[in-house]
């Protein structure tokens, strides 16, 4: 039975008051007709008109008295038998607190605290429950990254708690998802809105990666891809920083702002900061990396004591990592851990190479006397006799591969002759060819295949200009991209590091913890904390430093993208226990309601009070 239908039996009290009231007869004695016609005249519609005012307003006057005993109880009731019953979470994360209102929030949640008997708190920043009986003193730090609404709920319900206030930008939420996590109809959920993330612009890294820059071997292209939200015009500044250092910069349109490149000398080693300037760059204006050491293409060359000695093209050690393996001898762990393996001058090629290296690429030389069915297998194409003949090659400079190598355009009549060692049929990729259209570098999977022989009575093409750029950026382009050591929160690290009892730590000057880590041997992998926040950090043991890493803000944090405040009051409309509100522009923090001690009982006092007064006007001039 509903509360207000006890109020049915306590209203027929004043009615019943008010009638027996107004039915008394009073007995008036007088001498003279003289005294009647003294008496003022009432007419029967002021009567009635006091009659009903008067039912009204002791009507009124019972209820407001009723309602005040009953909130009263209420309120002692939540005292005595709930404690602790409001839990407040507030996304502290970098996205939730712009526009100022980190500070409004916080200012909600101590007047919040000052009114609730007991108050439990908990952040980003500090996951711990703090408690509070007299007020609460936030925590100032910020987090790096938010809690996903579907994980907080379940960890807020735990708490066995009948209100909930959870203060967020919802970041990153589907509207889908929120339907299910209010299905406890025991609580009472307070979602409140900090900011309305499609009105706000950001400019935020994407990826980063380096590549071999392919018109200079001697250095690295850093190439930078970026995400853009709520911005369709304007400029930004992007710089390449070393410490203090400014390397680069360059200016754009966000309209243009597809991709940036800075180049730098393959020595130029240590930690690097890429930077974001402009109007609607609000954080994460700044992306962290290291390169430690230098980034060179690792050769394994396999070739018999005949042949022309390729390690000669590789001899820069500044440029490549070059070892050279006995044709009869192989060894496999050294070839697994090159990114190029060239074989040139082999009769009979093995036919497991490819399965055992499928991660590595491959740069075959044919030779003049060959078992033409082990280059067919290792190929996959078929490859037949061909007539013996001196053929000019062709070039197209448009090819990927062939990109920078030629400073201008090719004249017919001046490239290279050779002789071709097959017939060769199936898919493949050709790169160059004999004029006529027999290829004479073609690519087929992760095999790179030279239709030639480099004995000198083949033509001698290891003696033309063409050699040795193409077989650079052929190694060059095996290293693919290049990885950066760089990581998000929550990223796995593999170290190696010395036996010891000594944990290994993980520090900045701000910072130290020891993260989670597994051991096998020398090898450690370590999990980086959730919630680390962006940064330079060192891995130490033993006081002696293992290892830099950078860490940056995941691009989840730093997507403007969220569900509109509307949006999310529509999709919860249906859920009688959870109120949708928001942090007003203007500081209002009104949207930050608190029910569990209900302060109506201050209105009702007020009201019966003012009603008494009512009735008591109404007696004395109402006659």
């Amino acid at each position: 039975m509903s509360f207000w239908w006890y109020f049915i039996p306590f209203l027929i009290v004043p009615i019943l008051v008010h009638l027996f009231d107004f039915r008394k007869a009073k007995k008036l004695y007088f001498s003279s007709v003289k005294y009647l016609t003294s008496l003022t005249s009432k007419t029967k519609a002021q009567s009635r008109l006091k009659y009903f005012l008067i039912l009204s307003t002791r009507l009124l006057l019972f209820a407001c008295i009723v309602s005040l005993v009953a909130l009263l109880l209420s309120n002692s009731k939540y005292s005595r038998n709930q404690e602790g019953i409001v839990v407040a979470y507030y996304d502290n994360s970098l996205s939730s607190i712009l526009n100022d209102s980190d500070n409004k929030v916080r200012l909600g949640l101590d007047n919040l605290s000052k009114k609730e008997s007991s108050i439990l708190y908990i952040d980003n920043t500090n996951r711990s429950l703090l408690s509070t009986e007299t007020g609460l003193s936030l925590p100032s730090n910020k987090s790096a990254i938010g809690v996903a609404l579907n994980v907080m709920v379940p960890r807020l319900n735990d708490l066995d708690a009948g209100s909930h206030y959870i203060f967020s930008d919802l970041q990153m939420t589907e509207l889908e998802s929120m339907r299910n996590l209010f299905l406890d109809t025991t609580k009472k959920y307070h979602l409140i809105l900090t900011n309305d993330l499609n009105d706000i612009s950001n400019v935020i890294i994407d990826s980063l990666y380096l590549i071999p820059n392919q018109e200079n071997f001697k250095e690295l292209s850093i190439m930078v891809d970026f995400e853009i939200s709520n911005m369709t015009n304007g400029n930004v500044v992007v710089k390449l920083m070393q410490g203090e250092r400014q390397l680069s910069s360059i200016v754009k349109d966000i309209t243009e702002l597809n991709g940036v490149r800075f180049d730098i000398p393959k020595e130029v080693t240590g930690s690097f900061e890429i930077v974001i300037d402009g109007d609607n760059v609000l954080y994460d204006n700044v992306f962290h990396f290291n390169l430690d050491k230098r980034i060179k293409p690792k050769v394994a060359i396999v070739q018999s004591s005949s042949s022309f000695p390729i390690e000669e093209v590789f001899q820069n050690k500044s440029l490549f990592e070059v070892v050279t393996l006995d044709a009869n001898n192989l060894d496999y762990e050294l070839m697994d851990d090159s990114d190029l393996i060239i074989i040139s001058g082999q009769n009979k090629l093995p036919g497991n190479l490819l399965n055992e290296f499928e991660n590595s690429t491959f740069l075959l030389f044919g030779n003049d006397i060959v078992d033409v069915q082990s280059y067919s297998d290792f190929l996959g194409l078929v490859l037949g006799d061909i007539e013996s003949n001196i053929r000019e090659i062709t070039v197209d400079t448009n090819h990927p591969l062939l990109k920078g190598v030629f400073e201008r355009s090719l004249n017919d009549g001046k490239m290279p002759k050779n002789e071709a060692t097959f017939e060769i049929g199936g898919d493949f990729e050709p790169i160059i060819s004999y004029r006529g259209g027999i290829p004479f570098l073609l690519k087929k999977n992760n095999v790179y295949f030279f239709n030639t022989s480099l004995n000198k009575e083949s033509g001698g093409f290891q003696s033309n200009a063409l050699f040795l750029p193409i077989l650079y950026k052929i190694a060059f382009t095996s290293s693919g991209n290049i990885e950066v050591p760089y990581y998000f929160p929550g990223d796995r690290i593999v170290t190696t590091a010395n036996i010891s009892d000594n944990p290994i730590k993980l520090k900045n000057e701000n910072y130290e913890v020891i993260p989670v880590f597994n051991t096998n041997g020398a090898q450690v992998m370590l999990e980086l904390p959730s919630d680390i926040n962006a940064g330079k950090y060192v891995l130490i043991q033993d006081e002696d430093t293992l290892h830099h890493i950078s860490v940056n803000i995941p691009k989840s944090e730093s997507i403007m993208d969220a569900p509109s405040f509307e949006d999310v009051q529509s999709t919860l409309a249906g859920s009688k226990n959870v109120t949708v509100s928001r942090i007003m522009s203007n500081g209002d923090n009104s949207a930050i309601q608190q029910d569990s001690k209900s302060s109506l009982w201050k209105y009702a006092l007020i009201l019966a009070l003012l009603l008494i007064l009512i009735e008591t006007v109404l007696h004395r001039y109402l006659r």
